[in-house]
């Protein structure tokens, strides 16, 4: 349970992004954090013994919003199964829309 605790613990976005991406684990996991402060959002996709990629937020280049599916970012996913076509395109239209 230490991402509870990193949550409810640690005083900062920094700090709780260290832990999540430091902490052994026992399975491959994505953990999908935000802050309160601009550009405190991040993807951390991990193995066992630490981060296997970490994915920041990027307002100054319009990527403020990442969509994470059960594929790691920068690989293919299989076009039977490419879930991240559909995201973007309700991610854009919602954008569009506000």
């Amino acid at each position: 349970m230490f991402y509870c605790q990193a949550l409810n613990n640690d005083n900062d976005f920094e700090a709780a992004a260290l832990r999540l991406s430091k902490t052994p684990i026992i399975a491959e996991t994505y953990y999908i954090i935000g802050g309160t402060q601009p550009k405190e959002g991040l993807v951390i996709t991990r193995n066992r013994d630490g981060p296997a990629d970490l994915w920041p937020l990027d307002p100054l280049r319009s990527e403020w919003f990442h969509v994470e599916t059960n594929y790691d970012h920068w690989t293919t996913p299989p076009p039977s199964d490419d879930r991240s076509i559909s995201s973007d395109i309700r991610q854009d239209n919602f954008i569009s829309c506000h």
